[in-house]
């Protein structure tokens, strides 16, 4: 908020962000990542951005994405 000018009409920012790793070297592992932000604005509708992703990693650190999907 420091470097907003105030011509951008933002009045207020908050939000969260959220790692959870599951799993083992022998089943492999499980990263659920979650983002969620809400801006605040004159005379505007509060925007609220929730993103979330969910990848696996096997063996050789081989990364396949499962799932991700972004709400706004």
């Amino acid at each position: 908020m420091d470097n907003a000018q105030d011509s951008s009409g933002i009045t207020g920012l908050t939000g969260r962000m959220v790692y959870e790793f599951n799993g083992s070297d022998c089943e492999g592992y499980t990263t659920n990542f979650r983002f969620v932000t809400r801006v605040d604005m004159e005379e505007q509708p509060q925007r609220v951005t929730d993103q979330q992703t969910t990848t696996f990693e096997i063996g050789r650190r081989r990364e396949v994405p499962l799932r991700q999907q972004d709400i706004r």
